[in-house]
């Protein structure tokens, strides 16, 4: 879901520094024009969205220093590129 979440306490979010290059900032800005939400809410909604692949980067990173199996971890993001594919098919069949 996108966006504020109810019952989420904004007391438990840290704050970071982020820089982006100059294409990247057109891109937001352009997209906070569109959706007339701030360019802050736009990228963290981008992040929080791509938490699963973030975990499961860290969990194969994992596995790969403690020289464990990646197959778990390979299997789980394959399985996030499926499910992804799966969205934009929907999504493309819907704006026809």
């Amino acid at each position: 879901m996108l966006g504020y979440q109810k019952g989420y306490d904004m007391t438990e979010r840290i704050r970071i520094n982020l820089s982006v290059d100059k294409e990247m900032n057109n891109l937001l800005t352009e997209l906070a024009e569109l959706t007339g939400r701030p360019k802050t809410s736009i990228v963290k909604d981008f992040l929080d969205n791509m938490k699963p692949a973030m975990e499961m980067t860290r969990d194969g990173l994992r596995a790969l220093k403690d020289n464990r199996s990646m197959t778990p971890a390979l299997q789980n993001m394959i399985n996030l590129v499926e499910d992804g594919m799966k969205e934009m098919n929907k999504f493309n069949q819907d704006l026809k």
